[in-house]
């Protein structure tokens, strides 16, 4: 069986490394972008089953925006799925202080 491809898309180089140690022993190939412009490189580069694109990623000119719509142009089924919340993280979820 074919393992499963994901895009992360932090500029944050520890929340990729979580995401990579959770991911690939579960079977998933999983490949890290810290910018827009390296995303869009990947995502150019090969199709992936999902992407996890961080809006909060401002390490250059290329938005996230940018980059799920190149993905949306070129591939009909692709879906957005956007996070509703704004603001802090609700009760029930813990904040990380560093």
């Amino acid at each position: 069986m074919e393992r499963k491809s994901i895009l992360i898309v932090d500029d944050d180089p520890g929340i990729l490394n979580s995401f990579k140690e959770i991911l690939e022993p579960e079977g998933y190939n999983v490949d890290t972008a810290q910018t827009g412009s390296e995303a869009l490189e990947k995502c150019k580069a090969r199709l992936y089953n999902i992407a996890v694109i961080n809006k909060q990623t401002e390490a250059d000119s290329i938005s996230e925006d940018r980059v799920i719509g190149w993905i949306e142009s070129r591939y009909e089924e692709t879906k957005r799925n956007r996070s509703p919340r704004k603001g802090p993280a609700p009760a029930h979820v813990p904040e990380i202080e560093e």
